[in-house]
């Protein structure tokens, strides 16, 4: 059995300066501003040392951040404003975010595999649209995800997405057509081409 060796403190001098000095700016210029209205000044102060804070976040006042040039947080996406009546344009809530009651599984199904890697969009279609599960949105933060994935792969992937929606659609009783789906994807470009503007 492999015992831990003693701690050897490998940061350089300049890395504990470095530290130090954002201690007492955090303690002038991030602590003391807490509560909403200063949700855009602390995302400022982080910026200016360092951190990679994406659009919508809210940084508390009180979090313990010891080294904000490591700092890199992603866009805040939120299902908030979700109404069933999205998915007519192919737009669902954030599905990794949404959470069933056992009871509804029991009555209306599981994830259908005839519609593979986008059976989220067909069950929450089901659930949502076609069943009228009640929702309830609750302010808290309870997934972390990456940019990009297995359906982001280019024009195919984006034609075959299209297309299973549709199907998913119909199969649920929610009319929609192929160019209404395609009315999102000015929107998506236009949030893409702002954040980068603004990165």
């Amino acid at each position: 059995m492999e015992t831990l060796g003693a701690y050897k403190d490998r940061l350089s001098v300049g890395n504990k300066l470095l530290r130090g000095a954002w201690l007492i700016s955090s303690a002038v210029f991030f602590r003391p501003f807490a509560g909403p209205i200063f949700r855009y000044w602390r995302s400022l102060v982080l910026r200016l040392w360092g951190a990679k804070v994406g659009k919508r976040c809210a940084i508390a006042a009180g979090a313990k951040i010891w080294a904000p040039w490591n700092l890199e947080l992603g866009d805040y996406c939120t299902g908030r404003f979700f109404q069933p009546w999205m998915f007519r344009f192919g737009v669902q809530t954030a599905h990794p975010a949404t959470f069933f009651r056992r009871s509804c599984f029991d009555r209306w199904g599981f994830y259908s595999l005839d519609y593979g890697m986008f059976g989220d969009f067909e069950l929450l279609c089901r659930f949502i649209w076609k069943n009228r599960a009640k929702m309830r949105y609750l302010p808290l933060c309870t997934t972390v995800m990456r940019h990009g994935g297995a359906s982001t792969g280019g024009f195919d992937k984006t034609l075959e997405i299209n297309r299973t929606d549709l199907r998913a659609l119909k199969a649920n009783g929610c009319r929609s057509l192929l160019p209404i789906l395609y009315l999102r994807y000015p929107f998506k470009i236009w949030g893409y081409v702002f954040k980068k503007g603004n990165s």
